[in-house]
């Protein structure tokens, strides 16, 4: 179910990975440059995008027991409130938002930090409330980072053990944090982190940092950081205030 134009997600990938060339040079130079912190809100924020995936399949891909879905990407706006934002879809649309990245490349320290300041603010009168492409007991952003802009292996894809929460399911349906700063801090050790593939490798995880291509949030559930959410009431707006990369703290 292709929206707006595009063509499938691969191809889709291609041309904005083209077009953010040159953008994406600007987070090598502020890293050779021997610049110890980073605001890539501030300083780098043309090479944020939003990618969403659709509920249908592609029906062109041949291997039916792992289905290939549609993607679909978007650039967040200035923020009136400072940063950058974007519209959550509606759950009506089969539209679900996945990743909020800046194509950065670069290397992190082990040990270093990463720490967001973000706004779920409400553009609506009923209360925005968040659902999965399955359900579960919750819907939850994390830090996210991959080693790939192309095609990856899951062990290229890692995910902050520290999220927030959007909508709970747990005691009845009740949607929590908004219209207020929300931060997300994460250190850069593995304990902090897991990955995709689900296999713990001091050795993998160091590599991954080496060679950073992307980084930035990820929108799921409680069972899978990678579903996806949509809002299933109200209208709700995610404004991105702050994505700071700290070095490592010298005692």
């Amino acid at each position: 179910m292709p929206r707006r134009g595009n063509v499938y997600g691969c191809l889709a990938g291609v041309c904005v990975a083209l077009l953010l060339v040159s953008g994406s040079m600007v987070g090598m130079a502020m890293m050779t440059s021997g610049q110890t912190f980073s605001d890539l809100v501030d300083e780098n924020a043309v090479n944020w995008k939003v990618k969403d995936v659709s509920l249908d399949p592609n029906p062109m891909n041949p291997n039916t027991l792992y289905p290939v879905y549609y993607w679909d990407y978007r650039f967040p706006a200035s923020s009136d409130a400072g940063g950058i934002e974007f519209e959550f879809n509606d759950v009506s649309s089969e539209w679900f938002t996945v990743y909020l990245d800046n194509v950065w490349e670069g290397s992190l320290s082990l040990g270093a930090t990463v720490k967001v300041v973000f706004e779920i603010r409400s553009d609506s009168y009923d209360e925005p409330m968040f659902l999965a492409r399955l359900p579960d007991k919750w819907t939850q952003v994390c830090l996210h980072f991959q080693t790939t802009g192309g095609s990856y292996a899951p062990s290229d894809l890692w995910f902050s053990e520290s999220h927030a929460v959007l909508t709970s399911y747990i005691d009845g349906t009740e949607s929590i944090a908004l219209n207020e700063d929300i931060t997300l801090e994460a250190v850069l050790v593995m304990e902090d982190w897991f990955p995709h593939s689900g296999t713990y490798e001091p050795s993998v995880f160091e590599a991954a940092l080496a060679d950073i291509h992307e980084i930035g949030l990820s929108f799921g559930r409680a069972g899978s950081v990678t579903s996806g959410v949509a809002l299933t009431q109200g209208e709700a707006t995610f404004v991105l205030k702050s994505f700071e990369l700290s070095p490592v703290e010298i005692p």
